[in-house]
């Protein structure tokens, strides 16, 4: 097992017994929390307003810090304070100067770990889909008749167009009148 990941931070510990303390950071993240991960950064992907997507960046940055500190040099009066989901919580997540910096460095580290494996798998969804030849329009037989390929059908103009706006909402106008569809 490779060593963990040191981030220096201030020191939280009562009374300020020296000036900074390490978190450790662990190398490999768990499943649980790459998944929580891949699919917080999958929701941010979306288009959502600004305060969703400012919200799903916090809570993105809780799980770095949930799953990621694996140790510290923090204390308490008795000694060495044990690092647990609520430790985390009460030392790291409860303030924002140490869980920045903190947060700050999982995310560049664990960037690569998240972000490729959706990467991979968008790329080999959209190779998937593609077709390996040309396609025929549907409702065309396709056969030749004395040599020569059927004529398209002459197509009337709709009575009824769409015209996209900017909130990307249709609206249909017709002989009856304006709509939102």
């Amino acid at each position: 097992m490779s060593d963990p990941i040191a981030v220096e931070t201030a020191c939280p510990c009562p009374g300020t017994p020296h000036d900074s303390d390490t978190v450790y950071l662990r190398r490999t993240l768990p499943l649980a929390a790459g998944v929580s991960l891949q699919s917080y950064l999958a929701a941010l992907s979306t288009q959502m307003p600004t305060m969703e997507r400012a919200e799903l960046n916090g809570k993105l940055a809780e799980v770095l810090l949930l799953y990621g500190v694996e140790g510290w040099t923090y204390t308490t009066e008795r000694g060495p304070l044990e690092v647990t989901d609520q430790s985390i919580r009460d030392v790291l997540l409860s303030n924002f100067g140490l869980a920045t910096k903190v947060a700050d460095e999982a995310a560049d580290y664990y960037a690569e770990l998240i972000v490729s494996p959706l990467a991979q798998r968008a790329l080999s969804t959209s190779r998937r889909s593609r077709t390996g030849g040309s396609t025929r329009q549907s409702g065309s037989s396709g056969s030749k008749t004395n040599g020569r390929s059927p004529r398209p059908k002459q197509s009337r103009p709709s009575s009824t167009s769409t015209t996209p706006t900017d909130d990307t909402e249709p609206i249909s106008s017709s002989p009856g009148g304006v709509s939102r569809s």
